[in-house]
């Protein structure tokens, strides 16, 4: 989550201290809202405070390039999550942009999604069909639906008036206190529903030109610790991440990380406080002496992948790691101190899937790492697992890993002391 910007960014990454992307993902923001995983205080910030583009929602913020076309699927998204936030400019703004799309784009299953769910709040559940409407004084008079099919029945719904407060709610001229019609109604039924003009407060919406993604810096380092930006801008400021935390924001070319043990730096471009970009491929610097390194050939009993690869010399650098071989795999650590470890395991995985293992270490379960899929049938380029962090105790400890799913070579076990 991007705390200060009120949304949620696409997603962590980078290496042992993974920062959190600058980009965010106004579908996955949009279905964060509507399932119920962001907050209701969340919810309406989202909404609230995204910055909007002057034709509607755009697919993420800051864009990747100046030509990204809106999406109908998104505007119609947008509309139900401002319903249900109770915002009625970004309602308005996501449908005159569903409209708009809807000419040269044909979207027949989004408007009944963004009327029904949206304008009158229809939802299902075991008990019924409940209505809470939330109609914009951009959208005056009287709002109807025709024939709307409900279990054995058919619905005729009229909405008069504007606003989110239901001044009257009447089946076929008798009032009903909740809202709702039951799941035991058939036949034809007008529901009529009476808002009472209520101001729905909200801010204005953050309506701006669409803003560039910052190109991706290109880094040289001169040594562990000294590095300089060859493409730099000067229009833009670096945040300079250390370990996963912005150790300061820089204007100049070069600079100098003050830092002698485990360092992981990120240089990431900022034109603004709302529009960063990526870092580069992290800068990881591993003191020898943090470095445990224990082969797949120093571990028995061993089963080299000869029908995976062909080379005798070069498949005994791997074993593999299958629902029929090697389910279960143990080696053991032999660290100088007790602390926390970062752990990762060096894999191949030639497959379609990703492979999933359980991490114990000294009998006891530390992690699930994930050894997603890379090249289709290469079974020799070794890439690194997901990250864990474990604590060892000085002397021997015991690691195991635990098939769940998927074929993997296995290839090494690095341990980074924190």
């Amino acid at each position: 989550m991007v705390s200060d910007l009120q949304r949620y960014s696409q997603y962590l990454y980078g290496s042992f201290y993974p920062i959190v992307s600058p980009v965010s993902d106004n579908e996955a923001n949009a279905l964060a809202i509507l399932t119920g995983i962001a907050t209701p205080e969340m919810s309406e910030a989202i909404v609230a405070s995204l910055p909007y583009s002057p034709c509607g929602i755009p697919s993420t913020v800051p864009a990747f390039r100046p030509d990204t076309p809106l999406t109908p699927e998104l505007q119609a998204l947008f509309a139900v999550s401002a319903a249900k936030v109770r915002n009625p400019l970004a309602f308005t703004l996501a449908s005159a942009s569903l409209w708009n799309l809807s000419v040269s784009t044909p979207a027949p299953a989004l408007w009944p999604a963004a009327v029904l769910k949206g304008m009158f709040g229809i939802s299902l559940s075991p008990t019924g069909m409940t209505f809470s409407p939330m109609v914009p004084t951009a959208f005056p008079g009287e709002k109807r639906i025709k024939g709307l099919r409900y279990r054995n029945a058919t619905l005729d719904v009229n909405i008069l008036g504007t606003g989110d407060r239901v001044a009257s709610f009447k089946l076929d001229s008798v009032s009903i206190d909740n809202h709702s019609v039951g799941t035991d109604i058939s036949g034809h039924h007008t529901v009529t529903i009476t808002l009472s003009g209520n101001d729905l407060n909200c801010k204005p919406l953050k309506i701006e030109e669409t803003k560039i993604i910052p190109a991706l810096p290109a880094v040289n380092w001169s040594s562990p610790f000294d590095f300089t930006i060859t493409n730099f801008d000067r229009r833009l400021r670096y945040g300079v991440y250390i370990n996963g935390v912005m150790e300061e924001a820089i204007s100049s070319d070069h600079y100098s990380v003050r830092q002698t043990g485990l360092t992981v730096t990120d240089i990431v471009p900022m034109l603004s406080a709302d529009c960063a970009g990526y870092t580069p491929k992290p800068h990881v610097y591993i003191p020898p002496a943090n470095l445990i390194t224990i082969p797949a050939s120093s571990i028995t009993p061993r089963r080299p992948p000869r029908h995976f690869i062909k080379d005798p010399a070069t498949a005994t650098n791997y074993i593999e790691l299958a629902a029929r071989h090697n389910t279960r795999i143990t080696c053991y650590a032999n660290v100088p101190d007790e602390g926390d470890y970062l752990i990762t395991i060096g894999y191949s995985n030639g497959t379609d899937r990703c492979a999933l293992r359980t991490l114990d270490v000294n009998n006891r379960y530390a992690a699930t790492l994930l050894f997603p899929p890379r090249k289709a049938l290469d079974w020799i380029s070794v890439y690194p697992s997901t990250t864990a962090e474990i604590h060892l105790k000085a002397g021997v400890n015991k690691l195991a890993l635990t098939y769940i799913q998927g074929t993997i070579l296995f290839n090494r076990l690095t341990l980074i002391k924190r």
